[in-house]
């Protein structure tokens, strides 16, 4: 590993500590809700703080998907009750972020291509396919959350297609996922199979645990960190642009 990761790394040990602390707070506290938001806060800030350091546009893209991100939990979290919808278009944007840090930063014209061809692909049958699915149940939150979730699991894919890069942020991504299926599946279990109490399926989907942020602090905390180690070919200049 070298010498400027191993500084970064170490440089970043005090927030990934607060983050796993705040994450514990998460998990059961008096206070869950500010522990929550305090999260995305510290991740934004954190990724702001290697600004003078690391400016190049990609990662001025990913600190925006922080940024935006603040908005889309204002909704979800510290709202009482939750703007779901307002939440999940704005993660959408969120998406549309990162979508942007992928693609400025792709050198690889031919992937550039296919991944511009199979975001609009995706992003365009997703809404007819979800209609179909759900049938009259479709609503726009239904719709809006298909729309943000085909291009999470895109930007997911391609980060890790431009492995030596995104690889880090990648596995914040995979993170991400696992929350929002997460959630897919404690309403799956719960309230489309009304899972039997004692069961297997119920013990996992009322653990007691808050799966959803089980996955979202790592994936916060990964965000966060990205900007902090810029990776790739062109590390070494990232600070120069």
């Amino acid at each position: 590993m070298r010498r400027d990761t191993v500084l970064a790394l170490a440089s970043a040990l005090p927030f990934l500590v607060a983050e796993a602390v705040l994450s514990k707070f998460v998990q059961g506290s008096d206070f869950v809700t500010e522990a929550m938001y305090f999260c995305v806060v510290l991740a934004f800030v954190f990724s702001v703080s290697s600004l003078p350091r690391v400016r190049t546009l990609e990662y001025n893209f990913v600190r925006l998907g922080l940024m935006i991100t603040l908005l889309a939990d204002y909704f979800l979290v510290l709202l009482n009750p939750a703007k779901q919808l307002s939440g999940v278009i704005t993660f959408f944007f969120v998406q549309m972020a990162y979508f942007a840090a992928l693609i400025i930063s792709d050198k690889n014209p031919k992937r550039r291509m296919i991944h511009v061809a199979v975001r609009v692909a995706t992003t365009v049958l997703v809404v007819p396919i979800a209609l179909l699915v759900l049938g009259e149940s479709a609503d726009m939150l239904a719709i809006f959350s298909a729309l943000y979730y085909v291009n999470l699991v895109c930007n997911t894919v391609f980060a890790f297609l431009d492995f030596k890069k995104w690889w880090l942020f990648g596995i914040g991504l995979i993170a991400f996922c696992l929350c929002d299926a997460s959630i897919g599946f404690t309403f799956l279990a719960n309230e489309y199979l009304g899972a039997a109490e004692g069961s297997l399926l119920y013990k996992i989907a009322n653990s007691g645990l808050n799966l959803a942020w089980l996955f979202y602090v790592p994936y916060l905390a990964i965000a966060g960190l990205t900007p902090h180690i810029p990776l790739g070919k062109k590390r070494a200049a990232e600070g120069e642009n």
